[in-house]
């Protein structure tokens, strides 16, 4: 049985197989891993020399170029205009795609369930609950 993600080669599973649930369980114990790591270190003292931001998918979502510039201010980096002007580029492309998409009846680029990766929100929520009640008040 194979972990590979969907992205990846599916040929390069000997089986052909590849198990969703394994592929969820392991990223997400990664993830979570990953996330509690990078909140040590950013409150050790080595760590609070470094900018960081924290940011919702959701609110990338519902305002992506006012994410972004938050996110700029957050770390110490030039928000330009003409970066800005390339964003509103990619946003108004991207809106098309997504528009031409849900005309042929599809109605996103994207859609996963956490079901299909044998996750459960109580667990997203056991392991990923703190962060966002520390970082998202």
């Amino acid at each position: 049985m194979c972990e590979c993600a969907r992205v990846a080669n599916p040929s390069a599973c000997p089986s052909g197989e590849i198990r969703l649930d394994k592929l969820g369980s392991n990223a997400f114990n990664f993830g979570a891993e990953w996330i509690k790591r990078a909140d040590t270190f950013f409150e050790s003292k080595e760590g609070s020399k470094h900018n960081k931001s924290n940011v919702l998918y959701t609110e990338l979502v519902k305002d992506p170029i006012g994410t972004v510039k938050k996110l700029y201010k957050d770390v110490g980096y030039e928000f330009t205009a003409e970066y800005e002007a390339k964003l509103k580029e990619y946003v108004a492309a991207n809106e098309k795609e997504r528009a031409a998409l849900k005309t042929k009846g599809t109605k996103s680029l994207h859609s996963y369930t956490l079901e299909e990766y044998a996750l459960e929100k109580e667990q997203v929520e056991e392991n990923l609950g703190w962060y966002k009640k520390k970082y998202f008040k």
